[in-house]
């Protein structure tokens, strides 16, 4: 499984799209030090390497667009017991595209 990740995670997006040429892996642990610990608490597996990303960077200067939450965003409310969805996605929640459970995970887990 790989990890597609959306803007410029740790690595400058340019800079990650030119590790991810290279066909070196890139993992959470080089975007965004200190995950592991995060994910070993919940008893998450990090995925092996990152296919690609996004870089946002043009949204950012032509549209004036900056992203509400990012994946550090993510991690510091994980750390800390914040949730990091927004209002609408609290109130919204999960609709499930299955019609049946995956014990407490919301999709199967490999």
């Amino acid at each position: 499984m790989t990890l597609l990740v959306t803007g410029s995670a740790g690595l400058p997006g340019e800079a990650l799209m030119r590790t991810l040429r290279t066909g070196r892996p890139v993992t959470g642990i080089d975007l965004f030090p200190g995950c592991s610990t995060v994910f070993e608490t919940r008893r998450w597996r990090l995925v092996p390497s990152i296919a690609r990303d996004y870089v946002n960077a043009r949204a950012r200067s032509e549209l004036g667009w900056h992203p509400s939450c990012d994946c550090a965003t993510v991690l510091d409310c994980l750390r800390s017991g914040r949730d990091f969805r927004s209002a609408l996605a609290q109130e919204v929640g999960s609709k499930g595209y299955r019609d049946h459970s995956f014990g407490e995970e919301p999709h199967p887990v490999a």
